[in-house]
């Protein structure tokens, strides 16, 4: 009996020995593998994520939640775009175009001249909802309170409402 409860330990073990050994070989020969067989591969992958959905979910949403940590301006600029596709707004802005603009408006609201280097958001200038287009030339940053403020409305209501003359 106890020869027979050895025998599955001193088998992991060898294979563990000899993965480490022969890594280069194992992994060659596992690619290798994966290459020839692509349907087998993608049935395993399959049958996993429906046995684990609860954990490759939780792997998912981490990964998401690090991946906006690490790209802020990117998540943003993707919240927005994604919003303006299902608007059927045409036009497109990235990151890079937020940075810009960031210098550009040296870090203050165009509105009230409060610091939004921390928190600020990213508006369009002509609402979507009004028919405004989803391109760079079509959106600013500003501070919290004076986006939630603007709303949907247009630009010369909203700054007539603030005390501009235009």
């Amino acid at each position: 009996m106890t020869d027979r409860k050895l025998i599955p330990e001193r088998a992991r073990e060898y294979d563990k020995k000899y993965r480490a050994k022969k890594r280069d070989f194992v992994l060659a020969s596992a690619k290798a593998w994966r290459e020839r067989n692509p349907e087998k591969v993608r049935a395993i992958g399959i049958a996993y994520r429906q046995a684990n959905l609860d954990k490759v979910r939780a792997a998912c949403r981490k990964a998401t939640r690090e991946w906006k940590a690490a790209n802020p301006e990117k998540a943003r600029a993707a919240v927005i775009v994604r919003r303006a596709r299902e608007l059927g707004a045409s036009g497109t802005f990235n990151a890079d175009d937020v940075r810009l603009l960031m210098r550009l408006q040296k870090g203050k609201c165009p509105v009230c001249l409060s610091t939004i280097r921390d928190k600020y958001h990213i508006d369009h200038v002509l609402p979507l909802a009004s028919g405004g287009t989803n391109d760079r030339l079509n959106i600013q940053l500003l501070c919290p309170d004076c986006n939630l403020s603007k709303n949907a409305s247009h630009p010369i209501d909203f700054m007539q409402r603030r005390g501009f003359l235009l």
